[in-house]
């Protein structure tokens, strides 16, 4: 009888082991979520500055619009670079504000 294997006590000792390792895993998903539930003042702010941000690039994307349909029409490559030189000339100010 010596050599026999007692399965039946082997397998609630591995249903305890699985149990174990589940709960485990359970707490450790928990504690990632309590994680993520604290940092979103933190993505809240950063979306606040991430907006006035848009909203600069906006203001200064529509004033080079405005100030590029101001100006003659000028063909070519030179005179297309040539011409948005100088109308970004005036907002150069602008950007650092």
């Amino acid at each position: 009888m010596a050599g026999r294997n007692n399965t039946l006590t082997r397998w609630i000792g591995d249903m305890v082991d699985d149990t174990k390792d589940f709960v485990d895993d359970i707490l450790d998903r928990a504690g990632d979520v309590e994680d993520a539930v604290s940092d979103v003042s933190q993505i809240s702010t950063q979306l606040a500055t991430l907006s006035t941000a848009v909203e600069n690039l906006t203001t200064i994307v529509t004033t080079l619009a405005a100030l590029q349909g101001a100006t003659a029409p000028v063909t070519g490559a030179v005179g297309a670079v040539a011409g948005a030189a100088g109308a970004a000339a005036p907002l150069a100010g602008a950007v650092g504000k």
